[in-house]
């Protein structure tokens, strides 16, 4: 977890840290003691105070606010009390801090009071951070205003596999399949995966070609629908994720899919932040849909038209 205390020192020690981070991990990674060291190092700035300490441990320190679930979900009241209590000049000066711990299970009127909140900040210093082990989970418009941490063991199978001679374009996406070494070595030189593969390049081909038509792409996803269902799965979860790379991309943010930096920086050309939001609230709605029996052909067909829709408006 070091590189996560580096990322914000170093944002600390050059002025650079942004307004939201959204902390990505798998379930049981973002403990409520590593946040409590985070909120730390930002509330003290890495000085020793056992006093700060101790206020923030047990959560009494007027510059740090913490929500957790009501029942199974964040609800719009506990957001809204947030503001209330935000808008109020504090008796400590310097960095006020929030959390919001299990952000992915807001409601939508939560997610877009969290919004408003963001657009209209009282305090140039207020930070959030937002814990999730979903991030497609939420609003496209908060994670274009949120540098998104990842916390997986996924950079450490990554670099695995690159030490295997694997490339990066490879590695990352099988990454995305398993966080196992030995599957995700096997699964690397599969013949579905490989084809997968070929499709997402397709699906770059068809973002980067405003003449393109979805019909370029429609047979090559077909094709995956035969295969084991984590194959399409794949497709979906790097849609999503090259959807949120275009938005990092026009606001200078880093990529995820660094790989594709120079595809991504010609696609920006034809798509906006806005149409990426857009797509990617498509990407999203099918991904649901397919966790359900339907015709999966006819879906991917609805799918492809909206996406083209959007692509061509």
């Amino acid at each position: 977890m070091n590189h996560i205390f580096d990322i914000f020192k170093q944002a600390i020690l050059h002025h650079r840290l942004s307004h939201l981070y959204i902390l990505s991990g798998s379930k049981g990674q973002i403990t409520k003691d590593l946040i409590f060291e985070l909120v730390y190092l930002l509330l003290g700035d890495g000085n020793e105070d056992p006093i700060l300490e101790s206020k923030i441990k047990n959560q009494n320190h007027p510059n740090f606010y913490y929500i957790e679930k009501e029942g199974q979900t964040i609800k719009k009241e506990q957001v809204l009390e947030l503001q209330r209590e935000f808008s109020k000049t504090s008796l400590v000066e310097g960095r006020r801090v929030f959390i919001v711990e299990g952000s992915d299970t807001m409601s939508v009127s939560a997610q877009n009071s969290l919004l408003k909140f963001l657009e209209e900040p009282k305090n140039n210093e207020t930070i959030g951070i937002l814990l999730t082990d979903n991030v497609n989970a939420l609003l496209p418009t908060i994670l274009s205003r949120a540098q998104v941490v990842r916390i997986f063991d996924q950079e450490l199978t990554i670099e695995k596999l690159l030490e295997e001679n694997l490339s990066l374009e490879h590695a990352t996406l099988v990454s995305l399949m398993t966080k196992n070494l030995n599957e995700a070595k096997s699964l690397s030189q599969d013949v579905f995966f490989l084809e997968t593969l070929e499709c997402i390049r397709d699906w770059i081909d068809w973002f980067n070609n405003h003449k393109l038509s979805y019909i370029y792409i429609q047979q090559s996803i077909f094709n995956i629908l035969q295969y084991d269902k984590k194959y399409l799965e794949l497709i979906f979860e790097t849609l999503l994720y090259l959807c949120l790379d275009i938005m990092y991309y026009h606001m200078n943010q880093k990529l995820f899919l660094s790989f594709y930096r120079e595809k991504i920086q010609l696609i920006s050309n034809n798509i906006s932040i806005i149409k990426a939001q857009k797509m990617m609230d498509i990407v999203k709605e099918y991904s649901n849909r397919l966790k359900y029996p339907v015709n999966t052909q006819l879906l991917i067909t609805s799918f492809l038209i909206e996406m083209d829709g959007i692509k061509h408006a």
